[in-house]
């Protein structure tokens, strides 16, 4: 299960990172229209992006729109991480909502 507000929270950075690392590291993921020639660093970014569509196919549009949020890090209006509205924001937009789809995949027997 993931972490939850009674243990020590995961970072902002440290959630997105995960999630684009997850989706973004394997080589058979990307594919050359991620590949932008003048910005390579945009380049796992684009990666994630799109294979955040294929994940929601199998994992439903509830999953692809967290992590939509973590890769734009799109948690309303606020920008600032050191902001305890941000803070409390992603919890509720990415860490909660992978909880509950956890235990909507668990409840129907699906390994995750």
């Amino acid at each position: 299960m993931l972490k939850d507000a009674d243990h020590p929270r995961w970072q902002d950075e440290e959630i997105e990172t995960y999630v684009a690392e997850r989706m973004a590291d394997s080589n058979g993921l990307r594919k050359p229209a991620d590949v932008d020639a003048h910005e390579a660093q945009n380049t796992d970014y684009y990666t994630a992006d799109r294979a955040r569509h294929d994940a929601a196919s199998i994992l439903g549009p509830r999953y692809a729109e967290v992590v939509r949020k973590c890769i734009q890090c799109d948690f309303g209006p606020v920008d600032d991480l050191e902001k305890a509205k941000l803070q409390e924001a992603s919890h509720q937009d990415v860490i909660y909502e992978l909880e509950e789809l956890e235990e909507r995949f668990r409840r129907f027997a699906v390994a995750i």
